[in-house]
């Protein structure tokens, strides 16, 4: 018990001196980005996959307008696959969600600007639509993503302004 103890806080002490440079301080990761795009429309949530009875048996298919969706993103994201980064190498994922203002917030009553988005469809399920859909292309699996920043907003009063913005980084000592 007491050798796994000793092992236990060598260990500790491992890590720390890892994490500190020679002064002392807590060594920060370095970020870079490394694709960087906008997917204009409205943001959609990764809905549950669906099944029905056919003669052949049940079928399962994924809703047609996620696909849509995860089609747009690969598409925008295409340009950046040859920037994609090594295996196990972390991933820092910003993504910014503004969807269609509603009529009723049109009026002089609310800024023109964007404002916080605090109902559904929820920004999890959008934020799970988007890593799915990059999965393969800009990193080898979305198990890599270890730092996530999801904001929600309605969007300026200017119409057509809807859009998924898309962030992610490496460290920069990485590919």
């Amino acid at each position: 018990m007491t050798q796994h103890r000793n092992e236990s806080r060598c260990w500790v002490k491992r890590q720390r001196a890892a994490l500190t440079n020679a002064h002392g301080d807590i060594n920060m990761i370095m970020w870079r980005d490394y694709a960087r795009f906008t997917v204009p429309g409205d943001p959609v949530p990764k809905a549950r996959a669906r099944a029905h009875q056919t003669a052949k048996g049940i079928r399962h298919y994924t809703p047609k307008t996620t696909k849509q969706f995860e089609k747009a993103v690969r598409t925008m994201a295409m340009q950046f696959s040859r920037a994609k980064p090594e295996k196990r190498t972390p991933i820092r994922l910003h993504l910014i969600a503004v969807f269609t203002r509603p009529k009723y917030m049109m009026g002089s009553k609310y800024d023109d600007g964007l404002i916080e988005h605090v109902v559904r469809p929820d920004l999890d399920n959008v934020l799970k639509a988007v890593k799915d859909s990059l999965n393969g292309l800009l990193y080898d699996d979305d198990g890599q993503v270890c730092q996530i920043r999801c904001e929600a907003y309605w969007a300026e009063k200017t119409p057509n302004k809807s859009r998924s913005e898309v962030m992610l980084f490496c460290p920069s000592e990485a590919r």
